[in-house]
């Protein structure tokens, strides 16, 4: 693209509907990619709100909040909706939807970065007047923010001086980025304005942290700076672009980030307990919590197990590592069940246990589990993996990849089961409601891990109290892990699964790719979703979605819920929106070599025949070269639209 003020522009890669410029791509002399980054920018407050107060009124509202000892005016607005009513033959029938007061009302606060009042403890003071208690959410977004501009520039720039100069103005959405060019550069940033908390910068957490509901009385605002002067585009101090995570050059020569925490601030679970470099008093505080680290621990052993081996690192390279399979958490996890399943075959072992590991069923699942590499194929002829090629799929499945397959399925299953005994039934036990996937896991395998074992968590509670009838805390815990296995299998060749496995207890039938299957929803139009769009099709009537490898937290990203034990629950419907892959100093330090694949096409219309052009592909992990240049592009027209500017 030529522009009369900024010159040509040459750059690939992909964007936002609607959205101008490349989001995440190359140009001839850059490129950068994404991970998103759940950087904490969002606070909602409990504020004392009045309503027809001579407060209010004296600052020219009808409503207003109190904090810090100032009155802050609220804006009402009510909202008119209205629906259309279908099939009865009336050509775009609309009429009021009934939606009436208090529910049409929108109250937000300029105060609260124009945030919405999304509770109100009173309802009728709406009509009454009087005061109550509202929580109301205060978020960075709420401000005009200035993302598009970054994209702009960073589709022209040149170097990373500019690349940094482009970034300054990425306000909202928080992302980790990745950056490399034509010079070696190589670099980690992650971006977005984090706001300042008045407490934290104290050195303090004023009531409740700010991953719960604060106090809007005042110590736990935000830090005002009207006058911007770090260029923000929010009324208030963020934290400085030195102090954000990044790296540049690092002397270890790569960094692994997959949505993992990017500085290790939460990794002794307290996510409020360091120090700002430039404020040693303050808080530093990023997030409460990311992705369990399980994708970006295996990305960091394949590049750490290459380096030290010798080998320098090729694109071929890259592109295995991306479509990587293997489950890291079964590698931390199994050695818990061998080892139980070893010590139950012992001379002399109560009686429970040696009547486990007399168990042929799980006898054989145990030797399964100790020859398995902890990947993840398909299994099965109609599944997608990556041995095949882009997107063709081979009849003949491997040995190897049959019996990892088996093995996936006995570890996925079996280990929702311990998850179940250990924490769900605990917590159950006591009154109390469960834990989120991936912090059910940790705790589990944290559990597991004890030296010496007492199954005792910090809490006091004691997470293998049961069989009872074992005395020892060791042989509680063999007896649990050994239990959930049969209860696994029994679960295997149940109704449970009878779609899949046909209550099978033939081991050799619990192929992984029956259960793990990916859909792509159409969001209105059930029969635009692939499949049975695109040319796909459901792997039967029974089992929809297609087949593909992969597995929880796995490289290639395809998970689902770590408690997952149906025949339904290991389905997914995402991945990596664009898988890339970018080599720097090309053709004597001056060009970029870029490769990539996205799980479509060019055409966003399911009628066109460019829907899902890449989507097998994508599917089998396999990329495409990018092509740069308006020459390439003309050469490889399908169709050519010109926008001019309206009268």
């Amino acid at each position: 693209a030529d522009d009369p003020e900024a010159g040509p522009m040459n750059v690939s890669g992909v964007g936002f509907p609607g959205a101008p410029g490349v989001i995440l791509g190359q140009n001839e002399r850059i490129s950068w990619g994404a991970t998103t980054n759940p950087m904490d920018v969002t606070d909602i407050f409990l504020d004392r709100g009045l309503v027809f107060a001579p407060e209010c009124i004296a600052v020219g509202s009808l409503a207003c909040i109190e904090s810090d000892g100032v009155i802050h005016p609220a804006v009402l607005e009510f909202a008119s909706y209205r629906k259309n009513i279908p099939d009865d033959g009336i050509n775009d029938h609309v009429v009021n939807a009934g939606i009436n007061l208090p529910d049409n009302l929108i109250v937000t606060v300029p105060f609260r970065s124009h945030g919405p009042v999304i509770f109100i403890a009173d309802p009728g003071v709406i009509g009454q007047g009087g005061e109550t208690d509202v929580l109301i959410l205060q978020y960075t977004g709420f401000h005009a923010t200035r993302e598009v501009q970054t994209f702009l520039s960073w589709n022209r720039a040149r170097n990373l001086d500019e690349f940094i100069e482009g970034l300054q103005d990425f306000d909202v959405g928080s992302q980790n980025w990745a950056y490399a060019d034509v010079e070696g550069n190589l670099a980690y940033f992650s971006s977005a304005e984090l706001p300042l908390r008045k407490d934290l910068e104290q050195g303090f957490v004023s009531g409740t942290p700010p991953f719960m509901v604060r106090d809007g009385s005042g110590p736990a605002n935000w830090v005002p700076d009207p006058a911007r002067s770090q260029g923000q585009a929010i009324p208030y101090a963020v934290l400085p672009f030195d102090e954000m995570p990044q790296t540049i050059n690092p002397a270890n020569g790569f960094f692994a980030n997959a949505n993992n925490d990017p500085v290790g601030t939460t990794l002794d679970n307290d996510p409020l307990n360091q120090k700002r470099k430039t404020h040693p008093n303050a808080i530093y505080y990023l997030n409460p919590a990311y992705s369990n680290g399980l994708r970006a621990g295996r990305i960091t052993r394949l590049l750490r197990d290459a380096l030290e081996d010798g080998r320098k690192i090729s694109v071929n390279d890259m592109q295995a590592f991306q479509a990587n399979t293997q489950q890291l958490d079964a590698e931390l996890m199994t050695p818990f069940l061998l080892e139980a399943f070893d010590r139950g075959g012992r001379a002399g072992a109560p009686t429970e246990l040696a009547g486990f590991a007399a168990d042929a069923e799980i006898a054989e699942a145990a030797h399964r589990l100790a020859a398995w590499d902890f990947s993840t194929p398909t299994g099965i002829p109609e599944g997608y993996d990556a041995h095949d090629v882009n997107g063709v799929r081979t009849r003949a499945v491997p040995k190897k990849e049959h019996d990892a397959s088996v093995a996936a399925t006995i570890y996925n299953v079996w280990r929702a089961k311990l998850i179940q005994r250990v924490v769900d039934q605990t917590l159950s036990d006591l009154g109390l409601s469960g834990v989120g996937s991936g912090d059910s896991l940790k705790a589990t395998h944290h559990l597991l891990a004890q030296e010496p074992f007492t199954g005792v968590g910090a809490s006091g509670v004691d997470f293998f109290s049961e069989p009872s009838a074992l005395g020892s805390a060791e042989d509680r815990r063999d007896a649990t892990l050994l239990l959930a296995l049969r209860s696994a299998l029994d679960a295997l060749a149940s109704d449970e699964f009878a779609n899949a496995f046909g209550n099978s207890t033939n081991q050799d039938d619990y192929r992984w790719g029956r259960l793990h299957r990916i859909t792509f929803d159409h969001p209105t139009t059930p029969s635009l979703s692939v499949p049975p769009a695109g040319g796909f099709d459901d792997l039967s009537a029974e089992l929809t979605g297609v087949a593909r490898d992969g597995g929880y937290e796995v490289v290639n990203a395809s998970g689902f819920s770590a408690r997952a034990d149906r025949e339904n629950s290991f389905k997914f419907g995402g991945g990596p929106v664009r898988r890339y892959v970018g080599e720097g100093g090309i053709a004597g330090g001056t060009a970029i070599r870029g490769f990539n694949v996205t799980p479509g096409g060019p055409s966003e219309n399911a009628a066109s025949p460019q829907y899902t052009t890449q989507l097998g592909h994508w599917l089998t992990a396999d990329q495409h070269k990018v092509e740069m240049g308006k020459p390439t592009a003309l050469g490889r027209l399908i169709s050519d639209e010109t926008f001019v500017p309206g009268p």
